[in-house]
């Protein structure tokens, strides 16, 4: 493969203008328009001999038109005349020497870069290799080392170059750009393009922060949520007609796929505050039983059908959010993006909920076993908190896991709490009901506080007998 090259030029459409203007057009203004260009081409970067040659070769013919009245371009098919001069008797060595000078560079250029021998090879076996005419030649060495040839021979001769210029530079240049459709990038489809490789960088970033767990997408958002409205769908068909569809067994698999692949925690709160397992009731309406049950048939058997580490970590932040006594109101808006930035949300927003998600911890409690030795350290030291949920949790706990509490030594600690909550602990219902912004400002003024009573670090230790000395003289004895 080829390496890139720098140019000029911003889309190979410009080159195709550039044609158009030199060979096609019989605009005068076109012409020096294309010359212009070339020259802002020019104090950009290096461009191709082959067109700074042509631009030469064409402001030269119209030197030569402007000054001496002759019509050098007659537009029939591919090919240009030159016809006599108007005016016989204006002087034409200011327009020789332009052309003979043109004539020298358009040689050297075209043939000096093939001198890559220790010795000088002739310009003439080097234009044979280069397929360009010998005449092309012999006016260069007439024009550096001769008398200049006359006016008449320079303008036929700058003709042919020209018209050299276009079939074995512009045509060929323009085909290989056709064939690869460049011709046809515009500005307009090189933003698009732009656009497509902007949107493809920032769709694998995405990805790659998704797979590290920085962030979870909008659209792994939308994911998790239309996969579990099709089991809730699918699920209330399988209890209403009673029979079992294979749909909720593959989108089961497909949420444990989603579990494994994507942030638990995520859906988990998917799964609590976007309608699931935690109904979105107005104005603290209670859920009454009936719901509670169907909630429980639609749900249940998906839950028992799931890992046991998710489930594990569910009814934690379930029992967590049971034990807040503050509610705050927020919208849907905050829930998203509160998941997609991977920012906990530690509040539920009414007493129906809070109950909902009592129920669901004793239901899990009960029906799904998910204790074991490595969690059941956690669970025991999370029903020391003060709260409803432990009320229910504890004796569900000490009946069906007494076996376990004793081998791992919990059984006195259950039995203490047990004795504290019958004595001691009250039923929470004074919920402190705030807004989003004060729960905000009091997270910020918590962490200014942090920072101010943080214990300054000293570079060097102090000491109270230190005396100040001149640089040089010795301490004091």
């Amino acid at each position: 493969m080829n390496n890139p090259h720098i140019t000029a030029f911003k889309f190979p459409n410009e080159l195709e203008f550039l044609y158009k203007c030199f060979y096609l057009s019989k605009d005068t203004d076109l012409k020096r328009q294309a010359i212009s260009k070339v020259r802002s081409y020019l104090t950009k970067s290096p461009i191709p001999h082959s067109i700074e040659i042509t631009a030469l070769l064409m402001e030269a013919m119209l030197e030569d038109e402007t000054q001496t009245g002759v019509k050098l371009f007659k537009y029939e098919e591919r090919k240009t005349f030159l016809t006599s001069s108007n005016n016989p008797t204006a002087t034409d060595l200011n327009i020789r020497l332009q052309y003979s000078m043109i004539m020298v560079k358009f040689v050297n250029g075209l043939l000096d870069p093939f001198q890559q021998s220790m010795f000088n090879i002739s310009l003439h076996k080097l234009a044979v290799e280069l397929k360009l005419p010998n005449y092309f030649v012999e006016c260069r060495h007439i024009c550096t080392h001769e008398r200049l040839p006359s006016l008449q021979m320079l303008r036929m001769i700058t003709q042919r170059a020209y018209q050299w210029l276009r079939v074995e530079y512009w045509e060929n240049i323009l085909n290989k750009y056709k064939s690869l459709d460049l011709l046809e990038v515009n500005e307009t489809r090189w933003n698009m393009s732009l656009m497509n490789v902007k949107r493809t960088h920032d769709l694998k970033t995405l990805q790659q922060k998704e797979q590290n767990g920085d962030i979870f997408s909008k659209y792994s958002l939308k994911e998790v949520e239309n996969l579990l409205k099709s089991i809730r769908k699918d699920r209330k068909r399988e209890i209403q007609e009673k029979v079992k569809l294979q749909s909720v067994v593959d989108d089961t698999n497909k949420l444990k796929h989603l579990i494994d692949t994507k942030n638990a925690s995520n859906i988990i709160q998917i799964m609590i505050f976007r309608n699931v397992l935690l109904l979105q009731t107005e104005k603290n309406h209670d859920v009454n039983e009936k719901q509670l049950v169907g909630m429980r048939m639609i749900w249940g058997t998906i839950l028992q059908n799931l890992d046991v580490t998710f489930v594990t970590k569910l009814w934690i932040e379930l029992f967590k959010l049971s034990t807040s006594t503050t509610l705050v109101n927020y919208g849907t808006n905050y829930v998203e993006e509160c998941i997609i930035n991977n920012k906990p949300i530690k509040y539920l927003k009414s007493e129906a909920e809070i109950r909902q998600c009592e129920n669901w911890i004793k239901w899990i409690l009960e029906n799904i076993t998910f204790i074991d030795k490595s969690n059941i350290g956690e669970i025991v030291q999370l029903l020391f908190t003060q709260s409803n949920a432990s009320r229910i949790c504890v004796p569900i706990l000490n009946n069906q896991y007494s076996a376990l509490l004793t081998e791992v030594n919990c059984q006195e600690k259950i039995a203490t709490l047990e004795k504290t909550i019958q004595r001691f602990w009250t039923n929470e219902t004074n919920f402190k009901k705030r807004t989003l912004e004060d729960v905000e400002l009091n997270i910020l003024d918590d962490e200014n506080t942090n920072k101010r009573t943080k214990t300054s670090i000293n570079l060097f230790d102090s000491y109270s007998s230190w005396r100040p000395i001149p640089f040089g003289c010795p301490p004091p004895i």
